[in-house]
Protein backbone atom coordinates (compact mmCIF):
# COMPACT_ATOMS: atom_id res chain seq x y z
CA UNK A 1 0.00 0.00 0.00
CA UNK A 2 1.75 3.06 -1.22
CA UNK A 3 0.58 7.18 -1.00
CA UNK A 4 1.90 8.67 -4.51
CA UNK A 5 2.51 11.80 -6.09
CA UNK A 6 5.02 11.98 -8.69
CA UNK A 7 8.26 10.84 -7.49
CA UNK A 8 6.75 10.08 -3.84
CA UNK A 9 6.10 6.68 -2.27
CA UNK A 10 5.48 6.21 1.27
CA UNK A 11 4.76 2.10 2.08
CA UNK A 12 2.42 2.42 5.28
CA UNK A 13 4.28 -0.58 6.93
CA UNK A 14 8.00 1.23 6.01
CA UNK A 15 6.63 4.62 7.78
CA UNK A 16 4.81 2.88 11.25
CA UNK A 17 7.64 0.12 11.55
CA UNK A 18 8.37 -1.21 15.39
CA UNK A 19 4.48 0.19 15.95
CA UNK A 20 4.82 -2.44 19.07
CA UNK A 21 7.47 -0.32 20.29
CA UNK A 22 5.16 3.06 20.74
CA UNK A 23 4.53 3.63 24.39
CA UNK A 24 2.40 6.02 25.85
CA UNK A 25 1.88 6.22 29.44
CA UNK A 26 -0.61 5.13 31.30
CA UNK A 27 -3.36 7.58 32.38
CA UNK A 28 -3.78 8.79 35.85
CA UNK A 29 -5.34 11.38 37.81
CA UNK A 30 -3.23 13.81 36.41
CA UNK A 31 -2.35 14.20 32.54
CA UNK A 32 -0.40 15.94 30.22
CA UNK A 33 -1.17 17.52 26.93
CA UNK A 34 0.27 19.86 23.96
CA UNK A 35 -1.90 21.65 21.69
CA UNK A 36 -0.48 21.38 18.00
CA UNK A 37 -1.15 24.23 15.97
CA UNK A 38 -1.36 23.91 11.79
CA UNK A 39 0.25 26.44 9.45
CA UNK A 40 1.71 26.89 6.18
CA UNK A 41 3.64 29.90 6.11
CA UNK A 42 5.95 31.26 8.64
CA UNK A 43 4.94 34.48 8.15
CA UNK A 44 1.47 33.58 9.85
CA UNK A 45 3.82 32.00 13.38
CA UNK A 46 5.46 35.36 13.70
CA UNK A 47 2.00 37.40 13.50
CA UNK A 48 0.04 34.86 15.94
CA UNK A 49 2.86 35.21 18.29
CA UNK A 50 3.11 38.80 17.77
CA UNK A 51 -0.02 38.66 18.61
CA UNK A 52 0.16 36.09 21.72
CA UNK A 53 -2.95 34.10 20.22
CA UNK A 54 -2.09 31.12 21.88
CA UNK A 55 -0.66 32.25 25.05
CA UNK A 56 -3.31 31.16 27.27
CA UNK A 57 -2.97 27.46 26.42
CA UNK A 58 0.69 27.65 27.88
CA UNK A 59 1.90 24.14 26.06
CA UNK A 60 1.47 24.51 22.36
CA UNK A 61 3.64 23.95 18.84
CA UNK A 62 3.51 24.91 15.75
CA UNK A 63 3.66 22.67 12.85
CA UNK A 64 4.49 24.00 9.31
CA UNK A 65 3.04 22.25 6.45
CA UNK A 66 4.98 23.70 3.47
CA UNK A 67 6.98 22.26 0.77
CA UNK A 68 9.00 25.88 0.82
CA UNK A 69 12.25 26.89 2.59
CA UNK A 70 11.74 29.18 5.69
CA UNK A 71 14.20 30.31 8.30
CA UNK A 72 12.92 29.31 11.80
CA UNK A 73 15.41 29.54 13.87
CA UNK A 74 14.17 32.33 16.24
CA UNK A 75 10.92 29.50 17.52
CA UNK A 76 12.24 27.17 19.67
CA UNK A 77 8.03 25.32 19.08
CA UNK A 78 8.03 24.89 15.21
CA UNK A 79 8.25 21.81 13.97
CA UNK A 80 8.60 21.93 10.58
CA UNK A 81 7.18 18.73 8.43
CA UNK A 82 9.25 18.84 5.73
CA UNK A 83 12.24 18.32 7.73
CA UNK A 84 11.52 15.48 9.45
CA UNK A 85 12.33 11.42 8.43
CA UNK A 86 8.58 10.98 7.95
CA UNK A 87 6.56 13.39 5.69
CA UNK A 88 4.06 14.00 2.94
CA UNK A 89 3.90 17.68 2.49
CA UNK A 90 3.70 17.29 -1.42
CA UNK A 91 0.12 16.42 -0.64
CA UNK A 92 -0.39 19.51 0.05
CA UNK A 93 -4.45 19.22 -0.63
CA UNK A 94 -4.72 17.33 2.41
CA UNK A 95 -3.96 20.25 4.75
CA UNK A 96 -3.37 19.90 8.48
CA UNK A 97 -3.63 16.35 8.01
CA UNK A 98 0.11 15.90 6.26
CA UNK A 99 0.95 17.72 9.82
CA UNK A 100 -1.58 14.69 11.76
CA UNK A 101 0.14 11.85 9.62
CA UNK A 102 4.03 13.63 10.76
CA UNK A 103 3.20 13.50 13.97
CA UNK A 104 2.35 9.84 14.24
CA UNK A 105 4.84 8.87 11.62
CA UNK A 106 7.80 10.52 13.45
CA UNK A 107 6.42 9.65 17.09
CA UNK A 108 7.03 13.41 18.24
CA UNK A 109 3.57 13.53 20.55
CA UNK A 110 4.43 12.36 24.06
CA UNK A 111 1.61 13.53 26.07
CA UNK A 112 -1.53 11.70 27.23
CA UNK A 113 -4.24 14.26 24.77
CA UNK A 114 -3.48 16.00 22.21
CA UNK A 115 -5.19 19.10 20.48
CA UNK A 116 -5.09 19.67 16.68
CA UNK A 117 -5.76 23.03 15.41
CA UNK A 118 -5.78 25.06 12.52
CA UNK A 119 -3.68 28.74 13.03
CA UNK A 120 -7.14 30.22 12.13
CA UNK A 121 -9.41 29.52 15.17
CA UNK A 122 -10.74 31.96 18.00
CA UNK A 123 -10.09 30.64 21.83
CA UNK A 124 -11.83 31.63 24.26
CA UNK A 125 -9.81 32.88 27.07
CA UNK A 126 -10.77 30.02 29.23
CA UNK A 127 -10.56 27.01 26.82
CA UNK A 128 -7.59 25.04 28.15
CA UNK A 129 -9.66 25.47 31.84
CA UNK A 130 -12.28 24.00 30.76
CA UNK A 131 -10.85 21.49 28.06
CA UNK A 132 -8.90 20.07 31.01
CA UNK A 133 -11.98 19.97 33.25
CA UNK A 134 -13.74 17.89 30.95
CA UNK A 135 -11.21 15.52 29.88
CA UNK A 136 -10.97 14.91 33.91
CA UNK A 137 -14.72 14.32 34.10
CA UNK A 138 -15.07 11.43 32.12
CA UNK A 139 -11.66 11.04 29.70
CA UNK A 140 -13.29 10.55 26.94
CA UNK A 141 -11.10 9.68 23.88
CA UNK A 142 -11.77 12.43 21.82
CA UNK A 143 -13.84 15.88 21.89
CA UNK A 144 -14.78 17.99 19.32
CA UNK A 145 -15.42 21.83 19.20
CA UNK A 146 -17.96 22.44 16.02
CA UNK A 147 -20.93 19.74 15.18
CA UNK A 148 -24.08 19.84 13.00
CA UNK A 149 -26.71 16.78 13.18
CA UNK A 150 -25.69 13.85 10.52
CA UNK A 151 -28.01 14.44 8.67
CA UNK A 152 -27.03 17.84 7.91
CA UNK A 153 -24.13 17.95 5.16
CA UNK A 154 -21.97 14.97 6.67
CA UNK A 155 -22.34 12.29 4.01
CA UNK A 156 -24.83 13.93 1.68
CA UNK A 157 -22.40 13.41 -1.32
CA UNK A 158 -22.17 17.07 -2.37
CA UNK A 159 -18.82 18.33 -3.56
CA UNK A 160 -17.87 18.51 0.74
CA UNK A 161 -18.54 14.91 1.07
CA UNK A 162 -18.78 12.91 -2.23
CA UNK A 163 -14.88 11.51 -1.93
CA UNK A 164 -15.63 9.72 1.43
CA UNK A 165 -18.74 8.89 0.27
CA UNK A 166 -17.49 7.40 -2.90
CA UNK A 167 -14.95 5.84 -0.73
CA UNK A 168 -17.35 4.29 1.86
CA UNK A 169 -19.12 2.61 -1.50
CA UNK A 170 -15.49 1.34 -2.83
CA UNK A 171 -14.82 -0.28 0.62
CA UNK A 172 -18.30 -1.60 1.40
CA UNK A 173 -19.51 0.82 4.24
CA UNK A 174 -22.99 2.06 3.83
CA UNK A 175 -22.91 5.86 4.38
CA UNK A 176 -26.50 5.21 6.10
CA UNK A 177 -25.67 3.28 8.60
CA UNK A 178 -22.92 5.65 9.97
CA UNK A 179 -25.33 8.56 9.58
CA UNK A 180 -27.80 6.54 11.29
CA UNK A 181 -25.35 4.90 14.46
CA UNK A 182 -26.48 5.92 18.25
CA UNK A 183 -23.25 6.19 18.94
CA UNK A 184 -23.63 10.42 18.29
CA UNK A 185 -26.31 12.13 16.42
CA UNK A 186 -24.02 14.58 15.31
CA UNK A 187 -20.68 14.60 13.46
CA UNK A 188 -17.24 16.64 14.01
CA UNK A 189 -17.66 19.49 11.26
CA UNK A 190 -14.00 20.78 11.68
CA UNK A 191 -10.24 19.15 11.94
CA UNK A 192 -10.23 20.64 15.85
CA UNK A 193 -10.39 18.00 17.68
CA UNK A 194 -8.55 16.88 21.10
CA UNK A 195 -7.80 13.13 21.39
CA UNK A 196 -6.35 10.66 23.75
CA UNK A 197 -2.51 9.94 22.36
CA UNK A 198 -3.06 6.44 22.00
CA UNK A 199 -6.38 7.00 19.75
CA UNK A 200 -5.18 9.73 17.41
CA UNK A 201 -2.42 7.70 17.06
CA UNK A 202 -4.56 4.44 15.96
CA UNK A 203 -6.61 7.05 13.60
CA UNK A 204 -3.26 7.76 11.52
CA UNK A 205 -2.15 4.17 11.52
CA UNK A 206 -5.16 2.52 10.97
CA UNK A 207 -5.59 1.27 7.23
CA UNK A 208 -8.60 2.47 6.60
CA UNK A 209 -6.88 6.05 7.08
CA UNK A 210 -4.02 5.31 4.55
CA UNK A 211 -6.02 3.79 2.21
CA UNK A 212 -8.33 6.81 2.24
CA UNK A 213 -4.92 9.03 1.74
CA UNK A 214 -4.29 6.95 -1.32
CA UNK A 215 -7.61 7.12 -2.64
CA UNK A 216 -7.83 10.72 -2.32
CA UNK A 217 -4.96 11.65 -5.29
CA UNK A 218 -4.43 15.36 -3.78
CA UNK A 219 -7.96 15.99 -4.78
CA UNK A 220 -8.82 19.73 -4.58
CA UNK A 221 -11.22 18.65 -1.67
CA UNK A 222 -9.76 16.48 0.22
CA UNK A 223 -9.17 18.47 3.01
CA UNK A 224 -13.18 18.26 3.45
CA UNK A 225 -13.34 14.73 2.70
CA UNK A 226 -10.53 14.11 5.67
CA UNK A 227 -12.44 16.26 8.14
CA UNK A 228 -15.43 13.55 7.98
CA UNK A 229 -13.13 10.79 8.19
CA UNK A 230 -12.71 11.44 12.02
CA UNK A 231 -16.44 10.78 12.56
CA UNK A 232 -16.36 7.78 10.51
CA UNK A 233 -13.59 6.17 12.41
CA UNK A 234 -15.03 7.11 15.81
CA UNK A 235 -18.55 5.43 14.79
CA UNK A 236 -17.04 2.51 13.19
CA UNK A 237 -14.86 1.63 16.16
CA UNK A 238 -17.76 2.32 18.60
CA UNK A 239 -15.41 5.27 20.14
CA UNK A 240 -17.70 7.66 21.73
CA UNK A 241 -17.26 11.30 21.15
CA UNK A 242 -18.49 14.90 22.49
CA UNK A 243 -18.65 18.38 21.81
CA UNK A 244 -17.01 20.40 24.37
CA UNK A 245 -19.51 23.72 24.42
CA UNK A 246 -19.90 26.68 26.86
CA UNK A 247 -23.53 27.94 27.63
CA UNK A 248 -24.29 26.90 24.41
CA UNK A 249 -21.57 27.76 22.53
CA UNK A 250 -18.17 26.46 21.32
CA UNK A 251 -15.15 27.32 23.12
CA UNK A 252 -13.08 27.09 20.18
CA UNK A 253 -14.75 28.62 16.73
CA UNK A 254 -13.26 28.15 13.71
CA UNK A 255 -13.24 30.84 11.05
CA UNK A 256 -12.41 28.82 7.88
CA UNK A 257 -10.67 32.00 5.81
CA UNK A 258 -10.68 29.67 3.11
CA UNK A 259 -6.78 30.68 2.51
CA UNK A 260 -6.46 26.61 -0.44
CA UNK A 261 -10.07 28.54 -2.04
CA UNK A 262 -12.63 25.76 -1.98
CA UNK A 263 -15.31 27.65 -0.18
CA UNK A 264 -16.26 30.39 -2.51
CA UNK A 265 -14.44 32.85 0.10
CA UNK A 266 -11.15 33.02 -0.36
CA UNK A 267 -11.18 36.82 -0.05
CA UNK A 268 -11.77 36.29 3.80
CA UNK A 269 -7.70 34.61 3.67
CA UNK A 270 -6.91 37.71 1.48
CA UNK A 271 -7.61 40.31 3.88
CA UNK A 272 -5.70 37.96 6.60
CA UNK A 273 -3.01 38.19 4.39
CA UNK A 274 -2.42 42.34 4.37
CA UNK A 275 -2.08 42.20 8.37
CA UNK A 276 1.06 39.73 7.98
Amino acid sequence: MYLKNDDLQIRDKAVFDDRSKENFPPLSKTFTHRFYIFVHDIKIVEFLETKKKFASLKNYTYVLLTANEFDVSKFSNVIVAKNCKQHIEKFNNYLQFTGWFCLVANKLVDTDYVTLLEYDVNIEENALDIINQEITKDRLKCYSYARLPKTNSFLNNDIFSEGLVNFCKLHNIDPTAIISSKLNNDWIVTSNVTFNSKTFSSLVKSDLFIKFLNFLKNNKYSGHWLERFTTLFLTLNNIPYRCLEQEGKGIITHLAIDSHNTQGRHELYKQYQTLL
